[in-house]
């Protein structure tokens, strides 16, 4: 049949609904890594500022006591009144004389003094509590035992990362053989899990070293590129400057996400048809010519199913969140089991669904040819 969006997500939602056996064994099995990673991680003296809840950043510290008791400031009193000086009268009989009014003006009139209403003292003196120098210098101590642990144990940090990712490459190869096994109509059993994943360890392995290198050298070249736009700041109008910004990031994320689509197949190419890394590389090129869009779209409709069931997930554990006591810990503890079968019952409809879809590609392709 030729593949299309509605079959493939069909088939996804198909197949994690056969794959209860996968899906516990996936839980067991990260259960079982994750906990000696737990420990060995403990074992180092982790600080209990890391494994505790952060504290609410600490506010300009509160008015504590009464302020300077204020000073009364008497208002000023109005100055009095000053009488205008008499004005000379001119000598009886004789007519007032215009020049003489022009040159001796009348005195402007006195204004009598505002009185500034009285300053108001401060409200209350700022000052630094011993309690607030105590919070403080346990802060100041729990950032020097947070970097002094990260500075002798990065080693054991390191480790236990590196041993989750390869488990994490062993388990995507064991889920793609079995769920290839369901594809194809053949018995699926857990054996095919540890099968699958040893066969397809080193192929992923390559593919993920290819995917680092190609994540740090996109990022070489970002740096370059915001250090080459720095060094035009104030040479060229910032308009420009503003517009070649915009137009790097948009073309960076387009590309990735059209990179993205293309290599959608890599990792599945890998484990479901045993190829090298850049063999599987070509492979899923191939099969994703043409499909864009569609590959884009499925993308999205998955992204949308999947993101919304956990939101919706998440929406119930909130409205359950308020209750207290014992009844507090087992809807917790539910609710935590509940989010991990979840997801992997999610990944499993994704990984199902990208499966169907390029073994649709793949047939039809060998059809046409």
């Amino acid at each position: 049949m030729p593949p299309g969006i509605v079959r493939s997500v069909q088939h996804g939602f198909a197949s994690a609904n056969r794959s209860w056996p996968l899906i516990g064994f996936v839980l067991g099995f990260w259960l079982l890594i994750g906990l000696p990673v737990l420990l060995a991680v403990l074992a180092t003296g982790v600080p209990a500022s890391l494994l505790a809840p952060q504290e609410g950043v600490v506010e300009a510290p509160a008015p504590v006591g009464p302020g300077p008791a204020p000073v009364p400031v008497e208002p000023a009193a109005p100055a009095p009144e000053q009488a205008p000086p008499p004005t000379a009268s001119p000598p009886a009989g004789n007519p007032p004389d215009l020049f003489d009014q022009m040159a001796s003006p009348e005195p402007p009139a006195v204004l009598a003094p505002v009185s500034s209403p009285p300053l108001e003292p401060d409200a209350a003196e700022y000052v630094i509590t011993p309690e607030l120098e105590r919070i403080q210098a346990q802060r100041r101590q729990a950032q020097e035992a947070e970097e002094a642990w990260v500075t002798r144990n990065w080693p054991v940090a390191l480790a236990c990362a590196v041993v989750l990712a390869a488990a994490g490459l062993w388990l995507y190869g064991g889920q793609v053989g079995y769920l290839s096994a369901l594809a194809a109509s053949q018995p699926a059993r857990l054996a095919l899990v540890w099968r699958a994943g040893t066969q397809a360890f080193g192929g992923l392995l390559g593919a993920a070293l290819l995917s680092l290198a190609a994540g740090l050298a996109l990022l070489a070249g970002f740096v370059l590129v915001t250090w080459t736009l720095s060094l035009l700041a104030g040479r060229i109008p910032d308009l420009l400057l503003d517009a070649l910004a915009l137009l790097v990031l948009v073309s960076l994320g387009v590309g990735v996400i059209w990179l993205s689509v293309r290599l959608v197949f890599w990792w599945v190419a890998i484990a479901a048809r045993r190829l090298g890394p850049l063999a599987a590389l070509r492979a899923s090129w191939r099969a994703s010519r043409g499909h864009w869009w569609r590959l884009l779209g499925l993308g999205a409709v998955l992204t949308v199913l999947l993101g919304g069931a956990q939101w919706a997930l998440a929406l119930v554990g909130a409205v359950l969140g308020g209750l207290s006591g014992a009844a507090g810990l087992v809807v917790g503890a539910l609710f935590g089991v509940a989010q991990a079968v979840l997801g992997v019952y999610l990944g499993v409809v994704f990984t199902a669904a990208l499966l169907r879809y390029f073994a649709d590609v793949t047939a039809a392709s060998m059809g046409g040819a």
